[in-house]
């Protein structure tokens, strides 16, 4: 099976395990049956926790998700705030970027111990998932760098999962064996998503 799914243990809140199930659905929606894809999620690191990683031949997607929506200013070394002032926080980490970039330079030192010759884990990416419909506008004293752009993203479910699905590097080339190898050392489980279904409100019952 080309895409295959995983999970450690179950994510503590409801939005996180409704939103790992909507990930793998999308990525077998906007994939092809032909990819060898790995979808992880929950991956208890001492940085955090990676709730998702996306593992293709060429790319390594670290995917956080936000339950958040609306307007959201952005930027590298500030709080993202939302229309109200209400702090998008990252974990532990300021903000979701950092958040990213903490667990992206965990990921790359247990890779780099794989030692396999001609991956270049610097082209690690990086995505914020907002589970609500949401605007994006920067800091314009506080803007990303060139360099990060090339790495890393936010977005929300309209064109997000797509972008993380598209996402390539000819820097990375994994083989279907490292793929397998990723996922036994990070100690996961075969998972099976569950079936998406219309929710109905308690009202209409």
């Amino acid at each position: 099976m080309a895409r295959q799914f995983f999970r450690g243990r179950p994510f503590r809140n409801t939005h996180e395990n409704r939103a790992f199930d909507r990930l793998c659905h999308a990525v077998e929606l906007y994939t092809q049956n032909t990819d060898d894809v790995r979808v992880i999620g929950n991956v208890e690191y001492d940085s955090g926790q990676i709730d998702a990683l996306v593992l293709k031949s060429h790319a390594i997607t670290i995917v956080d998700f936000k339950d958040w929506g609306g307007v959201i200013t952005i930027g590298p070394n500030l709080p993202w705030v939302n229309q109200d002032g209400l702090k998008v926080k990252g974990g532990s980490y300021a903000n979701p970027f950092m958040q990213i970039c903490a667990y992206r330079a965990e990921l790359a030192s247990d890779l780099e111990t794989a030692k396999w010759p001609g991956q270049d884990y610097s082209h690690i990416s990086g995505f914020v998932l907002f589970l609500q419909n949401t605007e994006f506008q920067m800091y314009p004293h506080d803007p990303f760098s060139g360099e990060t752009g090339h790495w890393f993203s936010a977005g929300d479910w309209d064109g997000g999962v797509q972008h993380i699905c598209h996402l390539s590097s000819p820097k990375l080339d994994l083989s279907v064996a490292q793929l397998d190898e990723l996922v036994s050392l990070l100690g996961v489980k075969s998972y099976i998503p569950q079936p998406q279904g219309r929710l109905v409100a308690a009202s209409d019952l």
